[in-house]
């Protein structure tokens, strides 16, 4: 089954079996890996989807690969891989997932990615990007592409980062952290602006 054909949810922080790679091991420099091989998939908030190379096999010979740390960091080179999801556990590559967990997890934000009811706004390669709808009094919206940053569960409020500079107020800069919230009516579902955090 293609990656892209899987949910996020389905492989995040999982082991998979890959197939189908196309010319993508040899430009990454990893000739002596062959088809199956072994990776390791996570989400990098600032890289998205993101597949670790772990080698062929659970063997001496590919130990360099669990050291070296080699990815594939963009979602096109990989969303046409065939992947199968390792359901056994791997004991020695459990330091895999201990080191993405420590070096990639951050708990404000996997509180964001853990929220299932605004996956259908996601971005399919960057699952901590979302799109939100900033309504104006003038009648008109802007949609824009922001980064998961936190959600407060008591106020039901999520927090984002945007990614770029608003076309319509110029007080909302890139980087700037802003406040949703989900609404959902029959089969329209949106995140809108809330306000800018630090006036919440």
């Amino acid at each position: 089954m293609k990656l892209r054909d899987h949910h996020f949810r389905d492989y995040e922080k999982k082991f998979v079996k890959v197939s189908n790679s196309g010319n993508v091991l040899a430009k990454m420099g990893a000739a002596d890996v062959r088809e199956p091989f072994i990776g390791y998939m996570y989400v990098d908030n600032n890289r998205g989807v993101t597949l670790r190379l772990l080698g062929n096999t659970e063997n001496e010979a590919h130990e360099k690969y669990i050291k070296e740390k080699v990815s594939v960091v963009r979602y096109d080179l990989i969303e046409d891989f065939d992947i199968e999801i390792i359901q056994e556990e791997i004991p020695s590559f459990e330091i895999i997932r201990k080191h993405t967990d420590k070096h990639y997890g951050e708990a404000h934000i996997e509180k964001v990615r853990d929220r299932i009811e605004i996956d259908n706004l996601r971005s399919r390669a960057y699952p901590d990007d979302v799109e939100i709808v900033i309504p104006y009094k003038e009648g008109y919206v802007e949609k824009m592409w922001v980064r998961s940053y936190d959600y407060i569960v008591k106020e039901n409020i999520y927090i984002f980062s945007l990614l770029k500079d608003s076309c319509y107020d110029e007080s909302l800069k890139k980087g700037e952290l802003i406040a949703c919230k989900y609404f959902k009516k029959n089969n329209a579902e949106a995140l809108i602006f809330f306000g800018r955090v630090e006036t919440l």
